[in-house]
């Protein structure tokens, strides 16, 4: 506990291809983060547990189509 961790994220289209330049808005565990992917997809942000579970949701936003996607 009480450990920053770093949280990588991925976000890839159902072939595989990357999900480039795209938002991703994180909430949960006293966290709130609007990142953006690079363009091989990936996304990271920093997250210091004050318990030893941590329940996120991530919502991702790529046109023309909407994901929702919720992680514990």
């Amino acid at each position: 506990l009480h450990v920053p961790n770093i949280v990588h994220l991925l976000a890839r289209r159902i072939d595989g291809d990357p999900l480039g330049n795209t938002p991703i808005e994180v909430e949960g565990a006293g966290v709130h983060h609007k990142l953006t992917t690079d363009a091989t997809g990936v996304a990271s942000f920093e997250i210091v547990p004050k318990t030893s579970t941590v329940e996120l949701t991530f919502r991702v936003r790529h046109a023309p189509m909407e994901a929702f996607v919720e992680t514990r």
